[in-house]
Protein backbone atom coordinates (compact mmCIF):
# COMPACT_ATOMS: atom_id res chain seq x y z
CA UNK A 1 0.00 0.00 0.00
CA UNK A 2 1.17 3.52 -0.94
CA UNK A 3 1.76 6.19 1.95
CA UNK A 4 -0.71 8.11 -0.07
CA UNK A 5 -3.01 6.21 -0.21
CA UNK A 6 -2.86 5.57 3.26
CA UNK A 7 -3.22 9.33 4.17
CA UNK A 8 -5.91 9.78 1.30
CA UNK A 9 -7.97 7.26 3.50
CA UNK A 10 -7.05 9.28 6.77
CA UNK A 11 -7.61 12.13 5.10
CA UNK A 12 -11.47 11.60 3.63
CA UNK A 13 -12.55 9.51 7.28
CA UNK A 14 -11.50 12.87 9.29
CA UNK A 15 -13.57 14.86 6.54
CA UNK A 16 -16.82 12.39 7.09
CA UNK A 17 -16.00 12.44 10.67
CA UNK A 18 -16.74 16.38 10.58
CA UNK A 19 -19.54 16.34 8.24
CA UNK A 20 -21.34 13.78 9.96
CA UNK A 21 -20.23 15.81 13.73
CA UNK A 22 -22.04 18.92 11.82
CA UNK A 23 -25.38 17.05 10.92
CA UNK A 24 -25.75 14.91 14.15
CA UNK A 25 -24.97 18.81 16.10
CA UNK A 26 -27.72 20.14 13.52
CA UNK A 27 -29.99 17.51 13.88
CA UNK A 28 -30.34 17.71 17.82
CA UNK A 29 -29.92 21.08 17.85
CA UNK A 30 -32.82 22.13 15.50
CA UNK A 31 -31.22 25.32 13.96
CA UNK A 32 -30.50 25.74 10.77
CA UNK A 33 -28.09 24.40 8.36
CA UNK A 34 -25.59 26.88 5.85
CA UNK A 35 -27.44 24.99 3.21
CA UNK A 36 -31.14 26.00 3.83
CA UNK A 37 -31.46 28.89 0.80
CA UNK A 38 -34.98 28.44 -0.41
CA UNK A 39 -38.05 25.95 0.20
CA UNK A 40 -36.93 23.89 -2.67
CA UNK A 41 -32.97 23.90 -1.81
CA UNK A 42 -33.47 23.10 1.73
CA UNK A 43 -30.97 20.82 3.54
CA UNK A 44 -33.09 21.11 6.96
CA UNK A 45 -35.81 19.32 4.57
CA UNK A 46 -33.50 16.22 4.75
CA UNK A 47 -31.99 16.38 8.18
CA UNK A 48 -35.56 16.78 9.58
CA UNK A 49 -37.87 14.41 7.36
CA UNK A 50 -38.79 10.50 8.29
CA UNK A 51 -36.12 9.07 6.85
CA UNK A 52 -33.30 11.27 9.29
CA UNK A 53 -33.69 8.47 11.56
CA UNK A 54 -33.37 4.56 11.63
CA UNK A 55 -34.94 2.84 14.60
CA UNK A 56 -34.69 6.53 16.11
CA UNK A 57 -31.40 6.85 15.93
CA UNK A 58 -29.60 9.41 13.19
CA UNK A 59 -27.89 8.61 10.03
CA UNK A 60 -25.37 11.33 10.60
CA UNK A 61 -24.57 9.32 14.13
CA UNK A 62 -24.06 6.30 12.26
CA UNK A 63 -22.47 8.08 9.83
CA UNK A 64 -20.04 9.07 12.79
CA UNK A 65 -19.75 5.71 13.63
CA UNK A 66 -18.57 4.12 10.71
CA UNK A 67 -16.12 6.92 9.60
CA UNK A 68 -14.70 7.22 13.40
CA UNK A 69 -14.15 3.22 12.57
CA UNK A 70 -12.80 3.56 9.16
CA UNK A 71 -10.37 5.82 11.02
CA UNK A 72 -9.40 4.04 13.97
CA UNK A 73 -9.06 0.79 11.67
CA UNK A 74 -6.67 2.27 9.13
CA UNK A 75 -4.56 3.59 11.88
CA UNK A 76 -4.06 0.62 14.00
CA UNK A 77 -4.60 -2.22 11.91
CA UNK A 78 -5.17 -3.22 8.34
CA UNK A 79 -4.85 -0.32 5.44
CA UNK A 80 -6.82 -3.04 2.93
CA UNK A 81 -9.73 -3.59 5.13
CA UNK A 82 -9.89 0.82 5.76
CA UNK A 83 -9.98 0.85 1.62
CA UNK A 84 -12.70 -1.58 1.11
CA UNK A 85 -14.97 0.02 3.97
CA UNK A 86 -14.19 3.64 2.75
CA UNK A 87 -15.37 3.12 -0.73
CA UNK A 88 -18.37 0.61 0.86
CA UNK A 89 -19.22 3.88 2.91
CA UNK A 90 -18.85 6.27 0.04
CA UNK A 91 -20.79 4.10 -2.26
CA UNK A 92 -23.69 3.92 0.76
CA UNK A 93 -23.02 7.98 0.99
CA UNK A 94 -23.93 8.13 -2.45
CA UNK A 95 -27.12 6.14 -2.56
CA UNK A 96 -28.11 8.32 0.37
CA UNK A 97 -27.46 11.57 -1.48
CA UNK A 98 -29.87 10.63 -3.90
CA UNK A 99 -32.57 9.47 -2.26
CA UNK A 100 -32.20 13.06 0.07
CA UNK A 101 -32.18 14.92 -3.37
CA UNK A 102 -35.19 12.49 -4.05
CA UNK A 103 -37.05 13.92 -0.80
CA UNK A 104 -36.14 17.64 -1.44
CA UNK A 105 -37.40 17.85 -4.66
CA UNK A 106 -40.42 15.13 -4.63
CA UNK A 107 -39.12 12.87 -7.00
CA UNK A 108 -40.51 10.04 -7.63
Amino acid sequence: MKKSAFWMIVLCAITGIGIMSYLTYIHYSQSKSFCDISQEVSCDVVTTSIYSEIFGIPVSVLGLLFFAAVLIVSLVYVVNFAIATTVIGVLNITNFTGDQVNATFNIV
